[in-house]
């Protein structure tokens, strides 16, 4: 948890530079690409004892709409391993002899709506939201009573986001972009015990004004 806030504070306190930089910058605006890759810790606290951390990557296509609101669609991938000590099998949950392993992977879809309060400048920090679906699945292997055991679930998730970060423009073309991400995606899906399958991310990549 501690690592997470130190992350989060960072990536807080970041776009406060914005008003550092002594000159506007040509007004990103029209389209633009995005990539980007990062860590996640589960937010929820049974989740991340089995999964600790999740990787992701992400591309995102954003069009500008006017003045400091731009509008996204993104398309990524999440993917991790953990040691459960339980699992569900065959409808029932059973005490595994050992910890097993899990596979975690995730594809998702969101719409995402910013808030660009520095468009104008070199440093653009920016707050939104949004929301989208997400492809869940989930495998856990294991040993119980000296039997090699597995069971699997996918699902097709609703989910929400709220994000805040910035960018930081090279040129007219190019920016670093830092952004975290808090994702919410509740499920009543007994396999995950009912678990929110959301995740703090922190991101990192390029944006490419075209």
């Amino acid at each position: 948890m501690r690592k997470l806030c130190f992350i989060l504070t960072l990536l807080l306190a970041t776009p406060l530079l914005a008003w550092a930089e002594p000159g506007p910058t040509p007004t990103r605006c029209g389209f633009s690409l995005g990539l980007g890759a990062g860590i996640g810790i589960p937010t929820e606290a049974d989740v991340a004892d089995e999964i600790p951390y999740t990787w992701m990557s992400e591309l995102e296509a954003k069009w500008y709409l006017w003045k400091p609101f731009s509008l996204a669609g993104g398309f990524g991938f999440l993917y991790a391993e953990g040691e459960p000590e339980r699992m569900e099998w065959h409808g029932d949950w059973v005490d595994l002899d050992e910890p097993g392993t899990s596979f975690w992977r995730s594809l998702w879809f969101d719409g995402i709506f910013r808030i660009e309060i520095g468009r104008n400048w070199r440093f653009n920090p920016y707050l939104g939201g949004g929301v989208g679906y997400r492809y869940n699945t989930l495998e856990r292997r294991g040993t119980y009573r000296d039997m090699q055991v597995a069971d699997y679930y996918d699902e097709w998730i609703p989910g929400y986001l709220a994000l805040v970060g910035y960018d930081f423009a090279f040129d007219k073309f190019i920016a670093l972009k830092m952004e975290g991400r808090w994702r919410i995606v509740p499920t009543d899906n007994t396999f995950v015990d009912e678990l929110d399958q959301g995740v703090w991310q922190g991101l990192i990549g390029v944006q490419i004004y075209l």
